[in-house]
């Protein structure tokens, strides 16, 4: 016979749940949340954390509350790995078409097609010398 903790929904984010890293606890109202509601996950699935009903006390146990963290985990690294190749099909057509590669800067392409002023009037802007030679 394997005997399992249960524990109040309530008190369950002080003893199972640690604290986040600037030390608050986890609202009650998130606990009932994620048993009602759920959170997302990577197929459009809803994750609930299961529990066990003692008369009208919602309970939970450590195991519990682990497989709910083990399935929260498992949906998010799905979607980043889903993102991710999605992010790698990328088309060259679309990258182009976000000015991404293929076109040039407007600014870049005009400078090529213009003569600068240097080029129009090789003399601006020079000083002259003036050579007096006295004899």
């Amino acid at each position: 016979m394997v005997t399992t903790t249960l524990i109040p929904l309530n008190l369950a984010r002080g003893r199972l749940i640690p604290q986040s890293p600037d030390g608050k606890t986890l609202s009650c109202s998130t606990l009932w949340r994620w048993h009602r509601k759920g959170l997302a996950g990577a197929n459009g699935e809803r994750i609930k954390l299961e529990v066990i009903y003692v008369g009208r006390t919602p309970h939970v146990s450590a195991e519990m509350v682990k497989e709910f963290f083990d399935r929260v985990t498992a949906a998010k690294l799905e979607r980043i790995r889903q993102q991710e190749l999605a992010n790698a099909e990328v088309t060259t057509d679309e990258l182009t078409a976000a000015g991404l590669i293929g076109r040039r800067h407007p600014i870049a392409e005009a400078r090529e097609h213009s003569t600068s002023r240097a080029e129009k009037e090789p003399n601006r802007g020079m000083v002259a010398k003036l050579t007096v030679s006295q004899s």
